[in-house]
């Protein structure tokens, strides 16, 4: 499945829109490409802003968990992601959230892209 996302590198951290249907198999898609990004050659985490905005519907639980730990899984250690601009039928966002952090991968829901950036580029 070619990842319904675009991907524009700005100054200190990528940015990566995502649009189309929410699923299991995008959302996997999503992450394959964005580990394609890192890590970076001195061996950081690539910093990526993802924005969801453009996606529509939603998971059940299982899928939300199953689709968490195949994140952590694919990208931990390779880049670090701020998700925001999440449409209003992720209910189970929390539960992702949770899930990938616990699972190691350096993951975080904001509102929007002015805390993406500030997340990403602040200290850890």
């Amino acid at each position: 499945m070619r990842a319904p996302i675009s991907i524009q590198k700005l100054d200190g951290f990528v940015l990566a829109l995502a649009s189309g249907e929410t699923s299991v198999e995008s959302l996997r898609a999503i992450a394959d490409e964005l580990a394609k990004l890192g890590p970076s050659v001195s061996g950081e985490a690539v910093k990526v802003a993802l924005d969801c905005g453009a996606m529509t519907g939603a998971m059940q639980v299982a899928e939300v968990f199953e689709t968490a730990c195949y994140y952590a899984a694919t990208l931990r250690g390779k880049v670090r992601v701020a998700v925001f601009n999440v449409p209003a039928a992720w209910t189970h966002q929390q539960l992702g959230e949770d899930a990938v952090v616990n699972r190691g991968l350096s993951l975080k829901i904001v509102v929007n892209v002015h805390q993406a950036k500030a997340w990403l580029l602040g200290s850890r």
